[in-house]
């Protein structure tokens, strides 16, 4: 009888302990759940805040960015340039090549680039038009646009692109013989067209793009 008294005591001495174990368990799972969630919640104000500050920051540096390349880049100017304001532009124009009529002029400087027109075989000096072979006409005419190039701060090193006119089929392979000894290596660009009008004696003329 003292033992069942004695295993009882103990029984609920035990289970009185238990319980309060697992009181202050729960109390701490509570606790710490707690801390959790606002330890959470002050992680997304803090990571809120943090992600705001850098695109108001960024915004203001953007604009900053805008502000200056519009006033003072030199990229930017063409773009925000007013539609109606017209593109600056150099007529060019010497007596050391053939004089262009009034309908266009030897050559214009615009955009960092020289477009010099279709340039005939004529010689400078005498007026007339260099009459022989093909080659002779492509010489004169490299000379002629050398001239206009010049004029126009450039040269002939710095063209990019040209349109080879020829007035006969079969003087092509004449004009492209002499034209290598002008570009022996790294030519411009070329594309070839046929003369639309027929000119006595006129077998080619060229017009180039060069960089100014």
């Amino acid at each position: 009888m003292d033992k069942m008294r004695s295993l009882s005591v103990v029984q609920l001495i035990a289970a009185s302990l238990h319980k309060r174990t697992s009181d202050r368990c729960m109390a701490a799972v509570y606790l710490r759940r707690k801390f959790q969630a606002r330890l959470c919640r002050k992680r997304i104000r803090d990571s809120t805040a943090t992600a705001v500050r850098p695109s108001k920051r960024l915004l203001i540096r953007m604009w900053r960015k805008c502000l200056t390349l519009a006033m003072f880049g030199r990229a930017y100017s063409a773009q925000l340039r007013s539609p109606n304001r017209p593109m600056s532009r150099t007529i060019i124009a010497t007596r050391a090549a053939p004089t262009a009529p009034p309908s266009y002029s030897q050559a214009v400087k615009a955009a960092g680039l020289v477009f010099v027109s279709g340039t005939a075989p004529v010689d400078p000096s005498t007026r007339q038009l260099v009459k022989g072979p093909v080659q002779a006409q492509v010489a004169q005419c490299l000379r002629n646009i050398s001239a206009i190039l010049e004029a126009a701060g450039s040269s002939l090193e710095k063209a990019v692109s040209a349109t080879l006119i020829v007035a006969d089929e079969e003087d092509f392979a004449g004009a492209n013989e002499e034209w290598l000894k002008w570009f022996p290596s790294n030519p411009p660009a070329r594309q070839g067209a046929k003369m639309p009008v027929r000119i006595p004696d006129m077998k080619v003329s060229i017009a180039m793009i060069a960089e100014a």
